[in-house]
């Protein structure tokens, strides 16, 4: 239920540093719910990021971001596509 969340503590970015040295710069944790791949090189982030953009480009879908904002229509919470590009261009003028 909660994965590996309750591990964390207040300084979650040191754990994961320790984890990295010792299992490699790739870790697959859950935070809760949401499974999660931390890459804790700067050069295997910059490759993901660039391999897999668009895929990476759209936040998390909530549930509490539909009710509040009509179904994740507005600009902030859109999924990254046509749609959100068509709204980005539209807010720009």
């Amino acid at each position: 239920m909660i994965g590996s969340l309750h591990r964390l503590g207040s300084a979650p970015h040191l754990l994961l540093a320790e984890l990295a040295r010792q299992h490699g710069p790739i870790i697959y944790v859950r935070l809760g719910e949401l499974p999660t791949c931390v890459l804790s090189s700067a050069e295997m982030a910059k490759e993901a990021l660039k391999m897999h953009d668009a895929a990476l480009a759209s936040r998390r879908t909530l549930c509490a971001t539909q009710q509040l904002f009509y179904g994740s229509t507005d600009i902030a919470f859109a999924p990254y596509g046509p749609y959100w590009r068509q709204v980005r261009i539209i807010s720009m003028f």
